[in-house]
């Protein structure tokens, strides 16, 4: 656990994790914008990987290891901001879909597919914390497509009935799922997930009565983004409650897949 020097100005960051994610796309985003915001302090399960981090981020110096993460917060000038990052609710083409929602009249069904391609070629891969969870990578990279589907159709899933199934061993178990769910305006979709698959293919359709809404996640030169930025204050789209919604779905989607398919009210938060 590590601080790091800082200039008073600026907003000040505490980073949650030096993990992969972290190294590859936090902190060369972080360096693009270094003059808008400070990176305060980045904590980790053990001090190395803080270390490695704040190495990348080519920092003065790293000053005395934190015994603990609550030690920062009890110093913090004002009450500090907690935002999930990462997550869909972001992205220019789902923030583009929402405003044109009211275009395609009364919403009469949603498809979530996704065709994953998560193998041992991926860095997330051999991720130790990922297998060692009841959910394994349904629930760590589910989060981002149910994120998605919230942020599109702007309400909550309020019953799910689920069947999941263990295909490919190298993955832990479930790694496909098969959902129905009910949306609280009565609308009923389909999520159906893939996590290794050999044509990988991710979308998301609301069809409407006067007309189809689709994302469908792309890339350039091989590569995919995410959208960065600064502010002084939390958007509401990164609270902490909205990340929780989008697991209690996929949990009440697990839940049911034990249960053979029998429906599961999704948790209200």
């Amino acid at each position: 656990k590590q601080i790091l020097k800082m200039s008073e100005a600026a907003p000040q960051i505490a980073i949650l994790g030096a993990g992969i994610f972290v190294r590859t796309q936090y902190i060369p985003r972080l360096s693009e914008i270094a003059d808008l915001v400070t990176v305060k302090a980045i904590w980790s399960r053990t001090e190395e990987s803080a270390r490695t981090v704040a190495e990348l981020a080519h920092v003065s110096e790293a000053e005395t290891a934190l015994s603990s993460y609550d030690l920062l917060l009890n110093h913090l000038p004002r009450r500090p901001i907690w935002a999930v990052a990462e997550n869909y609710r972001f992205e220019p083409a789902f923030v583009k879909c929402k405003k044109l929602m009211s275009d395609i009249g009364d919403m009469m069904s949603v498809q979530v597919i996704v065709e994953g391609s998560m193998n041992s070629t991926n860095p997330y891969f051999s991720s130790s914390w990922r297998r060692d969870f009841t959910g394994g990578f349904i629930l760590d990279m589910g989060v981002h497509f149910i994120a998605g589907l919230r942020m599109v159709v702007g309400c909550e899933v309020t019953t799910v009935s689920a069947v999941t199934s263990h295909v490919d061993t190298s993955l832990p178990p479930p790694d496909n799922i098969s959902a129905l769910f009910r949306l609280e305006n009565g609308c009923a979709g389909v999520f159906v997930m893939i996590v290794s698959a050999k044509s990988p293919k991710i979308f998301w359709r609301v069809v409407g009565s006067k007309g189809t809404l689709q994302v469908e996640r792309g890339n350039v030169d091989e590569k995919h983004g995410y959208l960065d930025g600064g502010s002084y204050a939390a958007d509401p789209r990164s609270s902490f409650i909205e990340g929780a919604r989008d697991i209690a779905v996929l949990e009440a989607m697990l839940e049911s897949g034990t249960k053979q398919g029998a429906e599961v009210n999704v948790k209200k938060l």
